[in-house]
């Protein structure tokens, strides 16, 4: 559809409108054997009384159906014998903007118009959020030494192809965070809930990320920029703080084993206080154990959980205090606060505070 507002679309409304009647003329041979009968009856001996009595109501409903499914703006000149004493002839004017005039044609495999009122708009107004040519452009991107993507310069492919390479750092990032090849990024959950992806990965003004397939070409350029600044600091561009249930590896591992009749897991005995099935000779990259080597890694580790002012400010007084050990003593709690953690470390999630809150 166009806008009927612009008279530089004229042009192409008019040849949409004279496609659709040389289809229908196509189509449907004897309807318009039938039309120029009419047309010649008319002619001949004058349209019916009941047209003629109702003609302005029919003329609007004819300007109505147009603007509906055409697009068009539409005006008719009409004229008719007047049933008036006089006698005479009527004419007039009758004109109609179209109401809905941003629905867009569909075409159907057999080569006609379909006209669909209750299709989404298509706003075409932005440059850059037109249709692309290149729809379904897949972005042949590389790789690094550890195996992680690169983001290639914004003018290296379309908007299809930038669209695609979003969402190939996306899934990585997701498969990385959840140890799971097959996993799928949730992306409903990723609109409606922003806690799983960290508050450094999109710009400002982007409060919750959409379908990369939903992005126009503005957002797209912000999202490259900010990726592309990560990149050159050797910072990862995306960080997910959470999935979905039942997306993590020891999730699936451990549902599989529930599924498993008569099998039980055999754990070995070296390590008393190591939990169920976690491997004590792998530590994962994202555990503040990995970062425990010596005090500037630690404190250069607790400065990237988190921007927030306060925290930042605990972060290097907390690295000269000392402490002093103190003696264990058991603590007696209430059987309701009973709980079993079984990993060895808690989750990152855990490190951001506004997570922290969220989860509390």
């Amino acid at each position: 559809g166009h806008d009927a507002s612009k008279c530089g679309t004229i042009e192409e409304r008019t040849k949409n409108v004279r496609e659709w009647f040389e289809t229908v003329c196509k189509v449907d041979a004897n309807m318009m054997g039938k039309v120029e009968a009419a047309m010649a009856e008319w002619k001949e001996q004058g349209s019916p009384e009941e047209q003629k009595k109702y003609l302005a109501k029919r003329i609007q409903q004819f300007q109505d159906e147009l603007s509906l499914t055409m697009g068009v703006h539409c005006m008719i000149f009409h004229g008719h014998h007047s049933n008036s004493m006089d006698e005479g002839i009527e004419v007039g004017t009758s004109e109609t903007a179209p109401k809905l005039q941003t629905l867009k044609f569909k075409q159907h495999q057999s080569g006609c118009k379909v006209c669909d009122r209750l299709d989404p708009v298509l706003n075409a107004d932005d440059e850059d959020d037109k249709v692309s040519r290149h729809k379904g452009e897949k972005a042949k991107m590389e790789k690094d030494s550890l195996g992680a993507l690169i983001l290639p310069p914004y003018s290296s492919s379309s908007l299809p192809g930038q669209k695609d390479a979003i969402q190939q750092i996306i899934h990585k990032a997701y498969i990385k965070y959840t140890n799971n090849l097959h996993a799928c990024v949730p992306w409903k959950l990723l609109i409606n809930a922003l806690e799983f992806i960290g508050e450094d990965c999109l710009p400002d003004h982007l409060d919750k990320f959409p379908d990369p397939s939903k992005l126009v070409g503005s957002q797209v350029q912000l999202i490259w920029d900010l990726w592309l600044a990560c990149q050159a600091k050797g910072e990862p561009m995306v960080v997910f703080t959470g999935c979905k249930k039942g997306d993590l590896k020891a999730e699936v591992e451990g549902k599989r084993g529930r599924h498993q009749k008569g099998k039980k897991k055999e754990y070995g005995g070296d390590h008393p206080g190591a939990s169920p099935g976690v491997d004590q000779g792998h530590i994962d990259p994202q555990s503040p154990a990995a970062h425990a080597s010596d005090k500037k890694t630690q404190v250069t580790f607790l400065q990237t959980l988190s921007k927030a002012k306060t925290y930042q400010d605990l972060v290097l007084p907390s690295s000269t205090m000392i402490t002093k050990p103190c003696p264990e003593h058991q603590l007696t709690l209430e059987s309701c606060f009973s709980w079993q953690w079984e990993l060895p470390y808690l989750p990152s999630k855990f490190h951001n505070l506004q997570s922290l809150k969220a989860t509390l």
